[in-house]
């Protein structure tokens, strides 16, 4: 998912860098471009939401998370926060601290 839908959008950008509105225009972009539907871009905002909460908990970043909060209205897509279930959970542990890794080391 981070390679597919954020990677390239997200490159040069830092974690400071990126605010509300930022997530927003980022979403719809995504929308727009990648023809998904509404729980595929659920998935990438948990995404980018745990992705901040992740580099926080772990002293990598000191602000609030910009994707906390935004809802995304495209057409009949709207998104709110969604949690994984316990049983995908550390799965996506996993991949934030091989993530929060790979961007500690930039």
């Amino acid at each position: 998912m981070w390679a597919r839908y954020l990677a390239e959008r997200l490159e040069g950008e830092t974690m400071g860098s990126v605010r509300p509105v930022s997530v927003v225009q980022l979403l719809e972009d995504i929308v727009k471009q990648s023809n998904i539907n509404k729980h595929t871009i659920a998935h990438v905002r948990s995404l980018l939401s745990g992705i901040y909460t992740f580099a926080r908990n772990h002293g990598h970043f000191d602000g609030s998370n910009p994707v906390t909060g935004q809802i995304l209205r495209h057409g009949d897509i709207v998104t709110t926060q969604r949690f994984y279930r316990k049983v995908r959970r550390p799965k996506v542990q996993k991949a934030m601290k091989k993530l929060a890794r790979k961007v500690g080391s930039l």
